[in-house]
């Protein structure tokens, strides 16, 4: 199995996942698999917060 790289946002919620399918270029998303999960929150009329999640999958 290919080793992978998460980052964390302030809150520390995983915002990105890439698998590394090459090594010697793990920065590089063109060689490598990548998913970018977006967290947007919204403040309601009665002070509820709500999150929707979207998710961004970049395979090359």
């Amino acid at each position: 199995m290919a080793p992978g790289l998460t980052a964390y946002n302030e809150l520390g919620d995983a915002v990105r996942k890439t698998i590394v399918l090459d090594k010697l270029h793990p920065d590089d998303p063109t060689k490598n698999r990548t998913t970018e999960r977006f967290l947007l929150y919204q403040i309601g009329e009665d002070g509820v917060s709500s999150m929707r999640t979207e998710y961004r999958a970049m395979s090359y």
